[in-house]
């Protein structure tokens, strides 16, 4: 089953620093180093049945150099949230802890989320029971951070001529606290009034009209969230977004992009004046075919660009995304 502390694949530097992140997590005094990795992975490493004293040859020892490497660099890609990542490099680069302080704890702890939403099964575990006993949904919880980071992306946060609309399965959600913020964030459980909300909050698209002549079977049809600037005069033409949140890591292999002009043209009375811009939120951390993922699927905003906006993230949603951290880390036997 997939889940935390399943032994990585070494060629893979991202799989590898983030299995070094959660063996942090787990230990004792919340330290990991280089030759400790390599020790933890000698069931895999060494013949089975072979009793001898452990020997990492070199190529594993670059595989693990380059996971540490991988690990310096996501602090950096995080920008000011860097302050915020729960773990430190210590020595000469060689040792991984968990910071003892870590200045805001629901902060930190968004980072740990992104990094379990990613590793966890979020097919069979995505909802957990916290310690207030309330039931949350880490998908539901990934749209509503990736909502506010794409409006912050889009310069909101203080400026209320950001607009954003929940169109994925969070909209059955209760309406959230970033509703305050002039947000178009609605409820409705059916696609078509989805549809008619979102183009009556964005003023493009006129109404829903199926396009086609099959029964509409969409929940959402590829579309998460979407995010715009508006203008005073309240007129068509203006900066759009449409996104797609992804977790766990089965995105790397069935990964669609959007096609924003396909779905309006499919679900709408009228096309937008200007097409919108795809965006792709994943959990994930990316490293490998960057400027390909990029171009294939828009605007690919992964954990540490998430993160790099995530300053603008609710209350509400940290608190959430903190309990639901710390129930799932509790489940796994990891410490925090």
């Amino acid at each position: 089953m997939k889940g935390p502390l399943q032994f990585p694949n070494l060629a893979d530097p991202v799989e590898t620093a983030d299995f070094v992140e959660q063996i942090a997590l787990c230990e004792g005094d919340g330290s990991i180093s280089q030759m400790d990795v390599l020790r933890r992975l000698a069931p895999i490493l060494e013949p089975e049945g072979e009793e001898s004293e452990f020997h990492a040859d070199t190529r594993q020892e670059t595989e693990v150099l380059e996971a540490f490497d991988e690990l310096r660099e996501r602090q950096s890609h995080m920008g000011a949230w860097s302050e915020h990542y729960p773990f430190v490099l210590a020595g000469d680069g060689d040792l991984l802890s968990l910071k003892a302080s870590r200045r805001s704890e629901e902060k930190s702890l968004l980072y740990v989320f992104l990094l379990l939403a990613t590793r966890m099964n979020m097919k069979e575990e995505p909802r957990q029971r916290t310690a207030a006993r309330k039931i949350l949904d880490a998908t539901k919880l990934f749209e509503l951070v990736c909502l506010e980071v794409a409006q912050s992306y889009l310069g909101g946060g203080n400026d209320n001529r950001v607009v954003g609309f929940l169109l994925g399965t969070s909209r059955l959600r209760r309406q959230h606290e970033a509703s305050k913020k002039k947000s178009a964030a609605n409820v409705l459980g059916r696609f078509p009034k989805a549809i008619d909300s979102l183009c009556g909050a964005w003023g493009e698209g006129e109404r829903f009209e199926n396009q086609g002549s099959a029964p509409v079977v969409a929940q959402d049809d590829g579309v998460d969230i979407v995010v715009w600037r508006t203008f005073a005069d309240g007129r068509e033409g203006r900066l759009t977004g449409f996104g797609q949140c992804k977790t766990g890591t089965s995105w790397q292999t069935t990964a669609c992009a959007i096609s924003p002009d396909r779905f309006c043209q499919r679900w709408m009375k009228r096309m937008p004046a200007v097409s919108p811009v795809p965006l792709y939120f994943v959990a994930d951390r990316v490293v490998e075919r960057w400027y390909n993922r990029s171009s294939e699927l828009g605007i690919l905003f992964d954990r540490c660009r998430i993160l790099d906006y995530a300053e603008c993230v609710s209350s509400e949603i940290l608190r959430d995304c903190a309990a639901w951290t710390l129930a799932a880390l509790e489940k796994h036997g990891l410490n925090w």
